[in-house]
C-alpha cells in the first residue's frame, strides 16, 4: 500500500496571501506547471490547447487552485493510498482556506460557489476513478457533498460552465479554470453518456474558442486608439446669426470714426491755438 506524502504544510490565509512554490502555473501562461508536484506531461494532457493567460496577469482562481489541482492528479495515477482521511482533510481545510481569501478579493459570491463547484467535481471524479477510491472516504463522504450537499454534479458543472460561456469577458478567470480542469480530467456527464469522448472534445474545443475570442477582443480595445474616440460629427454648440456680425462689425467702424474725429479734433484745437499766439506776439 502506498502513503501520498504531503510535503506541503496546510494552506493558511496568511500563507495565500504571499507567492506560494505549489503554484502549476506560471502567472504568465496556463500551460506552464511545477513539476514537484506533477509526474505527467501537461502539455499532452492540455491536448494540444494552448492560452495565455489575459493580460498576463496572475489568475487567481488559478494560482489558489493550483495545489489541490496537483494533488489531485497525483492521487490519480496511485495504485493505492494509506493516508487518504488525512489527504481528504487537508483538501477540504485547504479549499476552506482558499475561498476565504477569494471572499476578500474582487469577486463576487456567484463566481466564488461556480469556483468551488467546478473544483469539487474535478478532485471527486480523478480520486473516485482511481482503483481505491471506491473504498475511500471518498465514497462516504465526497467534496461536493461536503461543500454543496449533492452527491452527483456531472450535469450541472456543464451547465454551469455554459452558462459562464454567455459571457466569457466578464467570467474570463472563470472559465480559464474550468478550461484547465477540463483538460486535465474532469469529464463529468460525458463519462457516461455514448460517444461521451468526442462530445466532451466538442465541448471543450467550443470553451477554447470562448476565451480566444474575449482575448482577441480585449486586446484589440487595448491597441485600437479610434476605440476610444466618440463617432460624431463635430457641431458647434450654437449658431451665430448673421446679422450680429454685421451689427458688430458696424460698431466697430462707428467706434474707429469716432476715435480719429476726436483726435483731429485735438490737434486741430492745439493747432489753432499755436496761429493765435504767433498772430498775438
Amino acid at each position: 500500500m502506498n502513503d501520498l506524502v504531503i510535503e506541503q504544510p496546510k494552506l493558511s490565509v496568511a500563507e495565500l496571501n504571499k507567492p506560494t512554490e505549489r503554484s502549476l502555473f506560471d502567472p504568465q501562461s496556463v500551460n506552464s506547471w511545477n513539476p514537484q508536484y506533477i509526474d505527467t506531461d501537461l502539455a499532452d494532457q492540455m491536448n494540444g490547447f494552448q492560452l495565455v493567460s489575459h493580460n498576463s496577469e496572475i489568475n487567481l482562481l488559478l494560482d489558489l487552485s493550483s495545489g489541490v489541482i496537483g494533488l489531485a492528479l497525483r492521487l490519480r495515477q496511485l495504485t493505492s493510498c494509506n493516508n487518504i482521511d488525512l489527504i481528504y482533510q487537508q483538501v477540504v481545510e485547504d479549499i476552506i482556506a482558499i475561498e476565504l481569501h477569494l471572499n476578500q478579493s474582487a469577486l463576487d459570491s456567484a463566481n466564488i460557489f461556480a469556483w468551488r463547484y467546478i473544483l469539487c467535481c474535478f478532485v471527486d471524479e480523478l480520486v473516485m476513478g482511481t482503483a481505491w477510491g471506491a473504498d475511500s472516504v471518498w465514497a462516504e463522504h465526497s467534496l461536493l457533498t461536503r461543500f454543496h450537499g449533492e452527491t452527483w454534479g456531472g450535469e450541472k458543472v456543464f451547465s454551469i460552465i455554459s452558462r459562464l460561456q454567455t459571457e466569457p469577458e466578464q467570467f474570463q478567470q472563470l472559465l480559464y479554470f474550468a478550461f484547465i480542469c477540463l483538460s486535465l480530467g474532469l469529464q463529468g456527464q460525458f463519462k457516461v453518456i455514448e460517444n461521451g469522448a468526442v462530445l466532451h472534445q466538442q465541448f471543450l474545443e467550443t470553451l477554447y474558442q470562448s476565451l480566444a475570442d474575449a482575448q482577441s477582443e480585449d486586446q484589440s480595445q487595448l491597441t485600437d486608439a479610434k476605440s476610444s474616440v466618440i463617432k460624431k460629427k463635430y457641431r458647434p454648440a450654437s449658431k451665430i446669426p448673421l446679422w450680429s456680425v454685421y451689427c458688430l462689425f458696424v460698431a466697430i467702424l462707428a467706434a474707429v470714426y469716432l476715435s480719429y474725429v476726436e483726435a483731429l479734433e485735438q490737434q486741430t484745437s492745439i493747432l489753432l491755438s499755436q496761429l493765435e499766439q504767433m498772430f498775438n506776439s
